[in-house]
């Protein structure tokens, strides 16, 4: 967000993907991983 409070997207990179969580195994750090971005865009 800048000083006038528009909101730019800097980089929007879906690779490597958190599908990688999935596959080794780690339900729970998917979801964190998934989560955490949109509790940080609604803070």
């Amino acid at each position: 967000m800048d000083v006038n409070g528009r909101v730019w997207l800097i980089e929007a990179n879906p690779k490597p993907g958190r599908t990688l969580f999935i596959k080794t195994g780690e339900r729970k750090v998917y979801r964190t991983s998934v989560r955490r971005p949109l509790q940080y865009a609604m803070f």
